[in-house]
């Protein structure tokens, strides 16, 4: 192992269970403030139009992701 491995490893384990232990806090704060399945659908009528524009691009670059990488490999074999 070369010089100073361990303690990077140390730092990147403490970043990850820090990263995962902050989501958990924010699920569990956002739990608390649900009160129902209608209620999470549309984020309690609380989301501002700046919010809900992120939200909206997040979810057209993530649903389009997979396929920009699908539409060249389908374009090749379809040759």
């Amino acid at each position: 192992m070369r010089e100073g491995g361990w303690e990077m490893n140390i730092t990147i384990t403490l970043i990850v269970v820090l990263y995962m232990l902050m989501m958990l806090g924010i699920g569990y704060y956002s739990s608390k403030r649900i009160s129902s399945n209608a209620d999470f659908m549309v984020a309690g009528r609380r989301l501002g139009p700046l919010l809900m524009a992120g939200t909206l691009a997040a979810t057209e670059i993530g649903g389009g992701g997979p396929l920009s990488v699908l539409l060249p490999t389908h374009m090749e074999i379809g040759e």
